[in-house]
């Protein structure tokens, strides 16, 4: 994946490891944008309000129990192991999902605010 992008506007090439990200707070809702650092136009990342954050943390949680499960796995508790993960797979799907369609609907409602 490049981290270079071109300004819509001006067309100046941005490497996005050297643009700042900033942050615009409106009541629970935080949009997360950079600046095109010729014509400072602003691009959005995205958008979140409380709920979706406790989701984004939930499924980070998940993750990282996904992968301690995964690195005690043996052959005693190998059939174990897959259920638990099984499981965990299956709630982090749903998380993502949700995450996604919230986030989206958000960047929509939010775009014209940044």
């Amino acid at each position: 994946m490049s981290n270079r992008v071109e300004c819509d506007k001006c067309k100046a090439k941005l490497n996005l490891n050297k643009i700042p990200i900033e942050y615009k707070f409106l009541g629970e809702i935080r949009i997360r944008f950079f600046r095109c650092s010729e014509c400072h136009e602003k691009f959005l990342i995205d958008v979140t309000d409380k709920q979706t954050r406790e989701k984004q943390f939930e499924y980070a949680k998940l993750g990282t129990y996904q992968k301690q499960l995964m690195e005690s796995v043996n052959k005693d508790n190998l059939e174990a192991i897959e259920q638990l993960t099984l499981k965990n797979n299956d709630k982090m799907e749903v998380l993502l999902k949700e995450i996604k369609v919230t986030k989206a609907k958000l960047k929509e409602e939010y775009l014209c605010k940044l």
